[in-house]
């Protein structure tokens, strides 16, 4: 028992790590004077590389859940990237929170009663991705929140097919998965990346590696080992503390900020993502009680 609790404060704690990682993203991609497809490629890339001498391919246990979060995993980098080009970074960041309603909705078994004391939280959240999309603040379009939101999608996915590809290798998978989507961006949608590459001065070079092997890289790597030790759900609960930190990045730096609508979808996104807490720790505490 102490050693299943302890496993699971591992666990939560390298959830948070990953947000903190993945909050870097925000500030760094706005920026890089790069397009979406060839940033998303070239930060895949050195996190793959960085994260190539933990590939074990025989501790990789290849099924079509691997494959499939490999494909998810390509999908949602490139659209959190597109995202963050082209609507405001606190929308572009918080949109993609909401996934708990998608994996709720997935993990959902037939037949099971919808419990309005479960689910509130889930419509909370969606109040709030309903505000964002009436956001007017600076930088903010109606095609890039309409690209957040499907992120969100990706994002749900990404945790439900990880949880189920049930690696032992989580590292290995993060630098496979990341030169998969180098090798597709860079191969297939960038234009001319090199050129584009050298092109940049010391300083966005820095900011390239920064986002390669710390944002990337590090924040998959610990998202991907702490879900081994946590539920999907609880992790997708967690990974939101990227939705504060993010845009506060953005706001001291970039000096972006959100209008008072974008607030107020905060306030209801945090609000659900909260709720999903003490929700969950509630169930928990009942069926601790039951055994």
């Amino acid at each position: 028992m102490e050693s299943k609790r302890n496993n699971l404060n591992l666990g939560l704690w390298l959830v948070v790590l990953s947000a903190v990682c993945w909050s870097l993203n925000s500030p760094l991609v706005k920026v890089l004077e790069l397009n979406a497809f060839t940033l998303t490629g070239m930060r895949a890339l050195i996190a793959g590389l960085a994260l190539l001498p933990f590939l074990r391919v025989k501790r990789m246990n290849w099924n079509r859940f691997t494959f499939l979060m490999m494909l998810s995993y390509m999908v949602h980098c490139t659209l959190i990237v597109l995202a963050l080009k082209t609507t405001s970074a606190p929308i572009a960041v918080a949109m993609q929170f909401t996934a708990p309603v998608w994996i709720y909705i997935w993990e959902h078994k037939k037949g099971e009663k919808l419990l309005f004391s479960c689910i509130w939280p889930l419509f909370v959240m969606l109040l709030g991705m309903a505000f964002f999309m009436f956001s007017k603040g600076t930088g903010v379009t109606m095609k890039g929140n309409l690209i957040a939101e499907v992120s969100s999608l990706s994002f749900a996915a990404l945790t439900y097919f990880t949880k189920r590809a049930q690696t032992d290798n989580p590292l290995g998978l993060t630098s496979v998965s990341n030169l998969l989507t180098a090798a597709v961006m860079l191969l297939f949608f960038a234009d001319a990346p090199v050129a584009a590459v050298t092109a940049l001065h010391p300083l966005q070079l820095l900011v390239l590696l920064l986002l390669g092997v710390v944002q990337t890289g590090g924040g998959y790597a610990f998202y991907f080992v702490g879900l081994k030790h946590v539920e999907a759900s609880t992790a997708a609960m967690l990974s939101p503390l990227e939705m504060v930190l993010g845009p506060l990045w953005v706001a001291l730096f970039l000096h972006e900020y959100p209008d008072s609508i974008a607030l107020a979808a905060f306030v209801f996104v945090i609000a659900g993502v909260l709720g999903e807490v003490y929700v969950a720790k509630k169930l928990q505490k009942k069926a601790a009680q039951a055994e």
